[in-house]
C-alpha cells in the first residue's frame, strides 16, 4: 500500500541481520519510496535487486517485495542512519555520526564475511 510522503517520512524500514553472514548490505538510509512500500531499495529506477542476480550474488530473481528472505540467501540489510528522508543531504551530522559508531558496533557483533556500503554518497 501507497503512503503519503509525511507518513513515509515518519516510517523506518527493518533490519535484516544474523551472525557470519557472508554479506551486509549497509545503505545511508531509507528513501522516501522504499519507506512508502516497506521494502529496502523499493524504488525503480534502483537496480540494486536486478544487479544482485545478475553478478550472481544470489541464484534467483528477486524483487524489493523478497528483502525478507535475504537471509536465507546469506545476505542482511540495514542502513547507517534508521531514518527516512529525501536524501542523505536532510540527515544531521550528529545522526550520521552516531549511526557510524552504531554500524562498527554491529559489524563487530555479527562479524560478516563482507561489508557493503552502498548509496548514491558512498
Amino acid at each position: 500500500e501507497d503512503k503519503t510522503v509525511e507518513t513515509a517520512l515518519t516510517m523506518t524500514l527493518p533490519d535484516y541481520l544474523a551472525p557470519s553472514l557472508d554479506i551486509i548490505f549497509i545503505g545511508i538510509n531509507p528513501g522516501v519510496v522504499s519507506a512508502a512500500r516497506g521494502h529496502h531499495y523499493f524504488n525503480p529506477t534502483n537496480h540494486f535487486w536486478k544487479l544482485m542476480f545478475q553478478s550472481g550474488l544470489i541464484d534467483e530473481k528477486m524483487t524489493a517485495k523478497d528483502d525478507a528472505r535475504c537471509l536465507s540467501k546469506g545476505f542482511g540489510l540495514t542502513n547507517v542512519v534508521a531514518r527516512t528522508s529525501h536524501a542523505e543531504a536532510d540527515l544531521t551530522r550528529v545522526e550520521k555520526k552516531a549511526g557510524s559508531k552504531d554500524t562498527v558496533a554491529m559489524l563487530q557483533q555479527l562479524r560478516p564475511k563482507v561489508a557493503c556500503f552502498n548509496g548514491k554518497g558512498i
